[in-house]
């Protein structure tokens, strides 16, 4: 392998490992950037999602097991998210220290019964077969590179949701409300939007955002 090849090939680890961690970060940038809230259970969200995403290959088998787990895992941790805004973060806005402590307090329910439920062991999402292979070049300036299905499908993954928050936000009613509480939460609520409703949305999609499994679960396969 050419050292243009091996640079070629770290470059493109690192923005499939970039990717993931954008896919993390991304939950937690709209709750700080709207609520100004730091949510210390959001890694149990990454958690809910690899739980549901492994529940849900087991009940479907064959190549729509992908789909589902998606689907199982983004709304599950949505829904989990719903319900720690509504019964925690609601009642704890501008107490930054106090938001803290009880999303820690939170996290550690979450891990807690991710072990009785599952075992102290962690379970195993394994990647459909069209994900197994790899592309290859044998000749010119990437010989020897080789660049795995799973981190290609990662990078993709990315564009595709970065692309339908930027639609949501920038296209829709609700992204309207985003736009105008995020810039003046006492003028828009003035005006008849529901910031209530706005932050438990917009929480929400950041958990089930977190949520979903592949990701993480499929590039630990390589």
């Amino acid at each position: 392998m050419g050292q243009f090849a091996i640079v070629a090939g770290q470059i493109f680890n690192g923005i499939s490992v970039g990717s993931i961690l954008l896919l993390i970060a991304l939950g937690l940038a709209l709750s700080f950037g709207l609520m100004n809230v730091i949510n210390m259970a959001h890694g149990e969200m990454l958690m809910v999602g690899g739980y549901l995403s492994y529940m849900a290959c087991k009940l479907v088998h064959g190549p729509m097991s992908l789909l589902l787990s998606f689907i199982f895992a983004f709304f599950g941790a949505a829904l989990i998210g719903a319900l720690l805004e509504i019964t925690v973060i609601r009642w704890l806005y501008g107490r930054p220290l106090d938001t803290l402590l009880a999303t820690w307090g939170v996290s550690l329910i979450l891990q807690q019964g991710a072990r009785s439920l599952f075992g102290p062991i962690g379970v195993e999402v394994v990647a459909p077969p069209w994900l197994a292979g790899a592309v290859s070049f044998d000749r010119g300036l990437l010989a020897g590179l080789s660049m795995s299905y799973v981190r290609i499908f990662i990078i993709l993954l990315t564009i595709v949701v970065l692309s339908l928050l930027v639609l949501f936000i920038a296209r829709t009613r609700w992204g309207l409300y985003l736009r105008a509480v995020h810039q003046d939460r006492e003028m828009a609520q003035a005006l008849g939007v529901n910031t209530k409703l706005v932050d438990l949305l917009v929480f929400s999609v950041g958990t089930g955002v977190a949520g979903l499994p592949a990701p993480r679960s499929l590039s630990s396969l390589r």
